[in-house]
């Protein structure tokens, strides 16, 4: 099947192309190979077409017609800023095959570029009423970000014929004729440094308490007690650690986290006034399978919630749960 000939460009790209200029007054810009183009703040270079539909198989091959092969997510932070692409620019009625398999040994997930395992569980592969993908056993051997859970990653039949998300293996690169960043040196706490009774997890001093359980306000206020804040988690890697950590320790009581709409219904911010982000990979679903939050003004209070893979999930303020309280190490 030869793709290379007959492929056009999408209008999509056009709107990736403007993305590419990041700042004009310093003039900083990026390149990416040809036809891919960078997404995110980060400038990823990817290419994703929602109309050339095709198997697993095919899909790869049209990646590597272009030097690249089917996507990976090494940063679950990358999910999201594909996911925020995807919405923004109208593509959601695909699903987009990306490139993990476990075709070679069932339930050994590997990107295929580097054979490097994926990280499963949360944040990356989807939650379900009954199990979290993937589900599909011997039958359901491909990955894809599946339209119809929110563009999380879920296994499917390698033969279904979906659109593709493109890897070129070689990444942006600053033009040599803009003006160089400024170096900021950023300190970055080490194990041993939280302070009592805080600890290390991922890259952050937590405490984790699911002994006693109270209210989100009663919450908020034993961790300033503590000389902290209630967790703020606005980093999909930081929410996969804090997974790992729970799922380590057999806890199954959901967690006050720092977020709220209460000062305003639908606008969701941390207590330092910065916006939660939305979506995916960060909120979980509800038991009709749509995407938190769902509580309206009836649920202004943000929880980790163990019935929901510890995905981000909104409740009444005056539910009793357990509390993730987070020490600023710049503090």
């Amino acid at each position: 099947m030869i793709f290379k000939s007959n492929f056009i460009l999408p209008s999509l790209f056009i709107g990736i192309v403007a993305a590419g200029t990041i700042d004009t007054n310093t003039k900083e810009t990026y390149e990416c190979p040809s036809p891919y183009q960078p997404v995110g703040p980060d400038n990823y270079c990817l290419l994703i077409d929602d109309r050339i539909g095709g198997t697993w198989d095919d899909m790869r091959k049209f990646c590597k017609e272009w030097n690249g092969d089917l996507a990976f997510f090494p940063d679950a932070n990358l999910l999201y800023e594909v996911v925020q692409y995807i919405n923004k620019n109208g593509l959601n009625d695909s699903s987009f095959w990306i490139g993990a398999e476990d075709i070679e040994r069932e339930g050994s997930w590997v990107w295929t570029n580097n054979h490097k395992d994926v990280r499963m569980h949360t944040p990356l592969w989807a939650p379900s009423r009954y199990e979290q993908e993937p589900t599909g056993g011997l039958s359901q051997n491909c990955a894809s970000l599946n339209k119809d859970k929110y563009f999380f990653v879920d296994d499917g039949y390698c033969q279904d014929r979906f659109g593709v998300i493109c890897d070129p293996l070689i990444h942006a690169k600053k033009k040599s004729s803009e003006i160089p960043d400024e170096v900021v040196e950023e300190e970055i706490p080490v194990a041993g440094e939280c302070p009592v009774p805080y600890q290390m997890i991922g890259d952050g001093c937590f405490l984790i308490d699911v002994v006693k359980t109270n209210t989100w306000y009663d919450s908020k206020n034993l961790c300033e007690a503590l000389g902290g804040k209630l967790a703020k988690i606005d980093d999909a890697n930081l929410l996969g650690d804090l997974y790992e950590y729970f799922s380590n320790r057999s806890i199954h009581v959901s967690l006050w986290i720092g977020g709220s709409d209460d000062l305003q219904e639908g606008t969701w911010l941390w207590e330092d006034m910065s916006l939660v982000k939305m979506g995916t990979p960060f909120w979980g679903f509800n038991m009709y399978e749509e995407q938190e939050p769902d509580g309206h003004n009836r649920e202004n209070c943000l929880s980790l919630h163990s019935d929901n893979y510890f995905f981000f999930n909104d409740l009444p303020c005056n539910n009793l749960a357990g509390v993730a309280c987070q020490y600023d190490m710049r503090l």
